[in-house]
């Protein structure tokens, strides 16, 4: 095999490693990004419509991912039924 064949497998290789790589960080991270986004949403919903009330605001910090999941539900639901 000739040295310039070794280099293209090499060099294929390390893109298809690089690529797997990248993939699975964004799979990984999508989850907590979506969390993020939730939580931002609720907090924007609150300032917005019920004034920026420190004590809501707070109560958004604090919530679990099974309650940031169901809000990011009913938002969902509600931006559906408005189509």
């Amino acid at each position: 095999m000739k040295v310039n064949n070794k280099l293209v497998i090499g060099l294929g290789l390390s893109c298809l490693l690089f690529g797997y790589g990248i993939l699975r960080f964004l799979n990984k991270n999508k989850r907590d990004l979506e969390l993020k986004a939730t939580r931002y949403t609720a907090k924007k919903i609150i300032n917005d419509k019920l004034g920026g009330n420190e004590k809501l605001l707070t109560l958004v910090d604090e919530l679990s991912e099974k309650d940031l999941e169901f809000i990011s539900e009913v938002i969902r639901e509600i931006k559906s039924s408005r189509k």
